[in-house]
């Protein structure tokens, strides 16, 4: 694993791949945005619905499937949420936050698979 010193400490990628991952990161919140829009679109009864289908970015979206997840309020009770959708690459979340927060040892990095990143972004751009 290779590491790369800043003046703030280590980092598991360098500034290059950084903005890669910073800009698909940006890519991933603007697709759950427009998954959202989606999803209440298709809630509605068809005569009631007003303009087209919003499209939904498929590289980090998967219609086809849906998931769920549960939240608990103050009180301690749960709720489950049903959505009609998957999102593919929900682990870009927690590695863009490790990758652009420096640590103090080398050792203390967490790897980073930046390949399978990498691989969407030439997808992404060639699609542009």
């Amino acid at each position: 694993m290779s590491t790369f010193k800043s003046s703030w400490g280590y980092h598991s990628v360098d500034y290059k791949d950084f903005l890669i991952l910073k800009e698909m990161h940006k890519m991933y919140w603007e697709s759950l945005k427009e998954a959202y829009q989606w999803m209440r679109w298709q809630r509605k009864h068809p005569r009631n619905r007003r303009g087209e289908e919003p499209k939904v970015n498929d590289l980090f979206i998967d219609t086809a499937k849906s998931s769920y997840f549960f939240t608990a309020d103050e009180d301690g009770n749960s709720r489950c949420h049903n959505l009609p959708f998957t999102c593919k690459f929900d682990t870009i979340v927690a590695d863009f936050q490790d990758a652009r927060m420096p640590v103090k040892e080398e050792c203390d990095i967490k790897e980073l698979d930046m390949a399978k990143y990498l691989e969407l972004y030439r997808e992404i751009t060639s699609v542009r």
